[in-house]
Formats: structure tokens, C-alpha cells, sequence
């Protein structure tokens, strides 16, 4: 499992969408600026990696609900 330096996210890979949709910038132009992602774990069980993407999920809404709210 990786965590994406820029926002956080855990993922399988660091992929060419996730920088593209999350980040503005292509694979290379994200790892030139933040450096090569680095491994973090291996998650025991599909449970704890399910609640890890929930959890990701909120926080990633509460930022953008808080963003919205506050941009007005």
C-alpha cells in the first residue's frame, strides 16, 4: 500500500488518473515534484483496507464541503 505525498490518499499504485484528476499534472511532472511514492504497508485484512478508503473518502468530502462553505 502507498500514501499519496500530496494529498494522502492510500492506494495500490500511483497512477497516471489519480495524478491527472487529483494533482493537474502527468505521472512524471507529480514524481519530479514530490519524489517517488514510497511503500508503506501491507494491509492485513480486506476489512481494514475497506475502512481505510471510507475513511479517505470523508475526509476528501469534509475538505471540499469546508472549501465551499468557506470560499463564499
Amino acid at each position: 500500500m502507498f500514501r499519496c505525498p500530496a494529498c494522502g490518499e492510500y492506494m495500490e499504485a500511483l497512477t497516471k488518473f489519480h495524478c491527472l484528476s487529483h494533482h493537474g499534472m502527468n505521472r512524471s511532472e507529480f514524481i519530479a515534484k514530490y519524489g517517488r511514492i514510497q511503500y508503506i504497508f501491507h494491509f492485513p485484512s480486506k476489512e481494514l483496507e475497506h475502512w481505510l478508503q471510507e475513511t479517505t473518502t470523508v475526509r476528501q468530502s469534509l475538505e471540499n464541503f469546508s472549501r465551499k462553505l468557506f470560499s463564499k
